[in-house]
């Protein structure tokens, strides 16, 4: 089963095609009704009248994680999930947008695939081998999670992928460019995050 999980972002940019809905907080204020979640979870602060028949779960207002990590820690306790979609990411705070980039690293501890999906740009956690269906014109950028990172072996990209080292938020390797209907590389030493960008986004 695939989950989708919406953060209490400024939009919703993309139609949700998950069949199982996760909202953390005011993330359910960007359904506007026209979808109803299976749960929504946090310290509703930005709703606010409960809804009615959905389930909730309440967390303390004074809590030590943000209302989308519970929900990313909910969705990967969810019997079957499979992927989990996580909306809403993007454009609000910027300490809220770096803080969801490490909801995919949970997910990727808990072993469980989570990618970020916005309009026109998807982000995933990697470790190992990376492989993506692509269109050529596709903007491809790498950022070290932490700490430092090796690449190699890279493939239909237009800048050589060739043991790359890459230090923690290093620019080196923004912007690449997809040449291919695929990509592929190793991850020899570290953990990244790769954007993938439609190039008329």
């Amino acid at each position: 089963m695939d989950i989708a999980i919406v953060l209490n972002g400024p939009n919703l940019d993309l139609e949700i095609a998950e069949p199982y809905i996760i909202c953390a907080d005011g993330g359910y204020n960007l359904l506007k009704g026209e979808k109803i979640p299976d749960i929504i979870i946090g310290d509703m602060d930005s709703i606010g009248e409960l809804p009615e028949n959905i389930k909730t779960k309440i967390v303390p207002k004074q809590k030590d994680f943000t209302d989308g990590e519970f929900a990313i820690r909910l969705a990967c306790e969810t019997k079957g999930v499979q992927t989990i979609k996580i909306y809403g990411a993007f454009g609000g705070r910027p300490d809220h947008q770096l803080a969801n980039l490490g909801l995919l690293r949970i997910a990727k501890s808990q072993n469980k695939k989570a990618i970020i999906v916005a309009k026109g740009i998807t982000v995933s956690f990697e470790t190992s081998f990376v492989e993506y269906e692509t269109d050529r014109g596709d903007i491809i950028s790498v950022i070290s999670s932490g700490g430092d990172a090796i690449l190699d072996g890279g493939k239909g990209l237009f800048y050589e992928i060739k043991d790359l080292h890459l230090n923690s938020f290093d620019s080196r390797g923004i912007s690449n460019i997809a040449t291919d209907n695929k990509i592929s590389f190793s991850i020899k030493k570290g953990e990244i995050y790769l954007f993938i960008i439609k190039e008329n986004n």
